[in-house]
């Protein structure tokens, strides 16, 4: 990206909670990355190569409240994807 100028409009980070629930239970405990570091290593990349003001960072997961999305927002995200709300 860096060297040919050509920068996407946005990169996608899903972390490890934000599967379809679909998957085995024993292959999904041992793949991906918890929530926080993903997005810290994401961002931390981005500042290294200073590319991050070239795209938008969107942050998928289980965002379930409001602090989810202020947590993901205050990693770094510029916007939060949440396909599921739980049902109390």
């Amino acid at each position: 990206m860096i060297t040919q100028n050509c920068f996407p409009d946005f990169i996608t980070v899903c972390s490890a909670g934000a599967g379809t629930d679909t998957e085995l239970l024993k292959f999904a405990d041992g793949v991906g990355m918890s929530f926080e570091p993903v997005h810290i290593f994401v961002n931390k990349m981005l500042v290294r190569f200073m590319i991050k003001d070239k795209f938008q960072i969107i942050c998928s997961d289980k965002l379930i409240f409001g602090y989810s999305i202020l947590r993901a927002t205050a990693l770094g995200a510029y916007i939060c994807n949440s396909a599921r709300r739980y049902v109390f």
